[in-house]
């Protein structure tokens, strides 16, 4: 084991580096999607690709374990600081930060007042979050209350549970919408209907305003006469004030009117462009990539059965597995074909290296994916800055438990580091429980899915 300074050095400059590259990407992802339609402001963008930057870098060291990139002793290390700073940033920085903007919001607070109600808010955090964990055996030994276990053991609860409620939805999303047979086919003729409801809609819509607009410029042009420079006639003056007090719930009644036009307006708009995106599906289906993305669908139908069967094995049995799928895929097919001339140790790390590498990317984009829509739906010039904070700390708690999850994927011997840095963590518990949360979230799922394709037929 080489632990040389230039090692070291060289060892040093490779994490630098690729953190700084995970930083930009962060930095750029945050700006160029999650705020393009607000001003971005500092705080949030600084955190956000912080937990993207150390999240990113617990993925890469998993590669750096399997390809032996880095001395044994840098990697160790590399582990501990970057489980130590994500904990950090997680379970104290976020909390404040989110706290501290949520009572900027409030003018009248001074920024002392501030400072203390957050302090305090955070610690009140503190100590429910680690009370979280005491129901779950989710540690071997007791472990200190400042330790890295035990911050983990409850950040891995959150994140696991997170994660299965995900995997549950997506499991069953992607294969029925996928499937031809869950399309609705969409004819020419009800498009052409619902264009001539927009059509007739626009018209009365444009008629009402235009009611409206004439019946403020006489109500206007009314109370300009009945000033004192434009009249002196009292008896006048009150009549008018009597007919425009006739006309004033007239108006308001064509303002609600214009309301309702303009929301019906809104409902035929979303049906017409539900339409024409299910049209669009029934014809890419009947090209080569639909007719692909049919068949995966119908083998992650497939899959998602066997999943559900398992894990309920799992639960009643209280079953975990011992040997990561990889290998234990090679020595079913070897043992079925009757190759033993092959190394299945050595072919299991380069596939352990594509498939890692396939999970990992997956896993990003998908997360990334869901923030940046849960975000379109829910943000504001308002609470933008809030969400934003709490999408960075959620996507931190997923990744961290991504990790504990992952660590069953891999080879025994790639295994062992997460395990010597965590020695106190029952990883076996995370499978269980995510066992316990996937099989009621795709179930869940699955009947919010046929109701909603019985209503669209």
């Amino acid at each position: 084991m080489d632990t040389s300074l230039p090692s070291l050095a060289a060892d040093v400059a490779v994490l630098a580096i690729t953190f700084v590259i995970y930083f930009a990407l962060g930095y750029y992802y945050f700006l160029r999607f999650l705020f393009r339609d607000y001003d971005p402001p500092y705080l949030p963008a600084v955190l956000f690709s912080t937990a993207f930057t150390l999240s990113c870098t617990l993925f890469e060291l998993i590669i750096f374990e399997i390809v032996g990139l880095l001395t044994t002793t840098t990697r160790f290390w590399a582990w501990k600081s970057c489980l130590f700073l994500i904990l950090t940033l997680l379970l104290v920085i976020y909390p404040f930060a989110l706290t501290m903007t949520f009572f900027s919001s409030y003018r009248n607070l001074s920024w002392p007042i501030n400072l203390v109600l957050s302090s305090i808010c955070t610690g009140v955090f503190l100590l429910l979050f680690f009370r979280l964990g005491d129901p779950f055996p989710v540690l071997q030994k007791q472990a200190g209350v400042l330790s890295i276990a035990m911050g983990i053991s409850r950040v891995g609860i959150v994140g696991v549970t997170l994660m299965a409620i995900l995997s549950g939805v997506g499991a069953v999303e992607f294969p029925l919408n996928s499937m031809t047979y869950f399309m609705r086919v969409v004819e020419p003729s009800e498009i052409r209907r619902v264009e001539k409801l927009i059509l007739n809609s626009c018209e009365q819509l444009l008629l009402k305003k235009k009611r409206l607009l004439l019946m403020i410029q006489k109500a206007k042009k009314a109370a300009l006469e009945g000033s004192p420079d434009h009249g002196r006639d009292s008896s006048h003056s009150y009549l008018r004030k009597f007919l425009t007090g006739g006309s004033q719930s007239e108006r308001e009644r064509l303002e609600e009117d214009v309301r309702n036009q303009e929301q019906f307006n809104r409902e035929l708009f979303s049906q017409l462009n539900h339409l024409r995106y299910d049209q669009f599906r029934d014809s890419e289906s009947k090209k080569l990539k639909g007719r692909f993305f049919n068949l995966l669908g119908v083998f992650f139908i497939g899959y998602l059965i066997y999943k559900l069967f398992m894990s309920s094995i799992n639960i009643i049995f209280d079953r975990v597995a011992r040997t990561d799928p990889i290998t234990r895929g090679f020595e079913i097919a070897f043992d079925w074909f009757g190759i033993d001339w092959l190394d299945v140790q050595f072919w299991s790390q380069y596939i352990s290296f594509f498939l890692v590498g396939i999970m990992l990317v997956a896993s990003v984009r998908g997360f990334l994916k869901r923030i940046m829509e849960v975000f379109i739906e829910y943000s504001s010039a308002v609470t933008s800055s809030l969400l934003a904070i709490f999408m960075g700390q959620i996507m931190g708690m997923y990744f961290v438990a991504s990790i504990l999850l992952m660590r069953m994927n891999l080879p025994l011997e790639y295994r062992a580091i997460i395990t010597q840095v965590l020695p106190d963590i029952r990883f076996d518990f995370y499978h269980r429980w995510f066992d316990f949360i996937f099989i009621p979230s795709a179930l869940v799922s699955l009947f919010l899915f046929f109701v909603v394709f019985g209503k669209r037929q």
